[in-house]
């Protein structure tokens, strides 16, 4: 009787343990130390653009020296084994990467003939490159890249003309290709901010043009944008720099942009035209550079940017503690150094952990593009 009572002695703890073992949370696998990471890609370096793979390798198009570069990293914290390419000369910059079905980098940038676009014919960009060249005329300045269902490119792009908008015919821009003016009072030489609704049209946001100018949302009723209702998303005037942009579950648009520091804008609706919430997340956000966003997992903006702390540049990544940034951000200066934070692309990893590129500096003269992959959501 003793040697049975044991063995359902026994018997019930293991079905206690398993209990127990069930109902334990599944933490997350780091696929880095929970620190934050730093690389040096490239010198000197100017704008970038960042995607990262199906393996979560950051992928970033850069600027350099007046060239278009790609950097193609072998791990998630690009810490050996970068496959660096340069792709083209002559580049402004001004540029946006996407990457296609096939994993290969798409880039529209503004070129020796205007907007330009580069379908990689392999995800190093090391072979078979196709440019298409002089897209939509003279422009191509601040372009936002994107793919539609099918895979052919859009692109929203400013110039001399205004906002215009390319939607490629086929997957390498080479035929059928559609061009629409959409507001020729944008300002010129500044970035856009483009995203597809459910639908497949083109939601784009931007900088209007003139003596008042504003930030405004286009957003189209078709995949060409023949059509589409133009709304300003803040009423305030003099709205400076630049303007990007994502889609929250409803479709409508959350913006970021600068007026008297680091702004965030969320449309009441798919058209912005009613119950907008402006939130001012960094007050010390002084300078009218694009920054990047994106939304986490429950919906809520992630924004790179740069702020001056005394006579110090910095990068700074907020994470908003709600979707309007209205309570609960928590804010992250990552690089110590003094000169460093221009030209973000933001991304998040499978744990929700930012991913950026940007330029650090160490003179005007002598900088660097860099990428950090932050140990946490915060980057704290």
């Amino acid at each position: 009787m003793l040697r049975i009572g044991s063995r359902m002695a026994c018997f019930v703890f293991l079905i206690i343990l398993a209990a127990i073992l069930v109902h334990q949370p599944v933490l997350p696998t780091l696929d880095a130390a929970a620190t934050n990471r730093f690389a040096q890609i490239d010198a000197p370096g100017g704008s970038t653009s960042l995607k990262l793979d199906a393996a979560h390798n950051p992928v970033i198009a850069y600027s350099s020296a007046a060239r278009l570069k790609l950097a193609h990293c072998a791990n998630p914290v690009c810490s050996s084994g970068t496959q660096i390419q340069q792709i083209d000369t002559a580049v402004q910059s001004s540029l946006s990467l996407a990457l296609n079905q096939a994993g290969n980098p798409v880039i529209s940038y503004s070129g020796r003939s205007g907007l330009q676009i580069v379908t990689c014919g392999d995800p190093n960009c090391s072979s078979g490159n196709q440019i298409v060249m002089s897209v939509g005329g003279s422009d191509g300045l601040g372009s936002s890249l994107t793919f539609d269902a099918s895979g052919n490119p859009v692109v929203s792009y400013t110039g001399g003309d205004g906002l215009k908008l390319l939607h490629c015919g086929n997957p390498t821009c080479t035929s059928q290709n559609s061009v629409v003016s959409i507001d020729n009072t944008s300002g010129e030489n500044l970035g856009t901010g483009l995203a597809l609704d459910e639908f497949g049209n083109p939601v784009v946001a931007y900088r209007s043009a003139g003596t008042s100018p504003k930030i405004k949302v286009a957003h189209c009723a078709d995949p060409n944008c023949s059509s589409r209702t133009i709304k300003a998303v803040d009423d305030t005037d003099d709205s400076l720099g630049n303007a990007t942009l994502a889609l929250d579950e409803s479709g409508n648009p959350i913006v970021t942009y600068y007026h008297l520091g680091r702004q965030i804008a969320h449309c009441g609706n798919p058209n912005c035209s009613a119950k907008n919430v402006i939130t001012l997340l960094d007050a010390a956000a002084v300078t009218p550079d694009q920054g990047s966003i994106v939304l986490d997992s429950h919906g809520n903006p992630v924004v790179s940017y740069e702020v001056q702390q005394g006579r110090a540049d910095r990068l700074t990544i907020a994470h908003c503690g709600d979707a309007n940034c209205s309570a609960g951000n928590t804010f992250a200066y990552p690089d110590l150094s003094n000169l460093n934070g221009p030209f973000s692309s933001l991304q998040l990893d499978r744990q929700g952990r930012p991913v950026v590129s940007y330029q650090r500096s160490k003179s005007i003269t002598n900088s660097f593009v860099f990428l950090l992959h932050c140990g946490s959501t915060t980057c704290n």
